[in-house]
């Protein structure tokens, strides 16, 4: 992806007839446009043992106690740490919504 050139200006959207007929796979490899897609993914099951190490797509989400794994749970109740709100970028194999991605990572 090193021949990905930065974008610097003339940004605009399309209008609704060009993005009812836009299809990222008709777009030439050496194309001079480039788009920035906000996109649903869907990640599907029978990828998630192939990318469990290394899952596409991070995101950036505010980590609350529904998502603490057992491990977390036992070391905060063990250290009677309390529990801070924060957000971290975690790697996971969840479907994501509102992705804003290059169209070749697509």
């Amino acid at each position: 992806m090193s021949d990905i050139s930065a974008s610097v200006g003339d940004f605009h959207f399309l209008s609704d007839d060009k993005l009812s007929r836009f299809d990222v796979n008709a777009i030439a490899t050496d194309s001079l446009i480039g788009y920035m897609v906000e996109c649903d993914l869907e990640y599907p099951t029978h990828l998630h043992d192939l990318h469990n190490t290394y899952p596409l797509v991070p995101e950036h989400p505010c980590i609350d106690k529904d998502m603490f794994s057992d491990t977390h749970r036992f070391m905060l109740a063990a250290t009677e740490c309390q529990n801070l709100i924060s957000t971290k970028v975690i790697s996971n194999l969840c479907n994501k919504s509102h992705c804003v991605t290059h169209y070749r990572c697509l």
